[in-house]
């Protein structure tokens, strides 16, 4: 009986566990739009952990910049970031990422 009670707790700690280490792999799949120093407006996507995506606009913001892995994009300004899955709330946004190819 007493292994029985020792095995169902194991078990539990063991599913909280999976749980918890689930949560913390989850991504967050954000697209932004962004107007480049020149003019030029572009939608960058972006995949990082689920704790960094609400913050991710003010880094852009403060940060000035998207590092890739071969050269560094200036930014001039951060209109909006949302998930993959929203709509922008502006039209023109909505607009740009319509003509790109999918």
């Amino acid at each position: 009986m007493r292994s029985a009670v020792v095995i169902g707790l194991g078990l539990a700690a063991l599913l909280t566990s999976n749980i918890s280490f689930a949560k913390a792999n989850e991504k967050a799949r954000l697209k932004c739009h962004i107007e480049l120093l020149g003019g030029e407006q572009i939608i960058h996507y972006k995949i990082m952990p689920a704790h960094q995506g609400p913050t991710y606009l003010d880094k852009l913001k403060k940060n000035k910049r998207i590092i890739k892995k071969r050269s560094t994009i200036r930014i001039f300004d951060v209109f909006e970031c949302v998930p993959f899955s929203q709509k922008f709330t502006d039209n023109k946004a909505n607009l740009l990422e319509d003509s790109l190819p999918q």
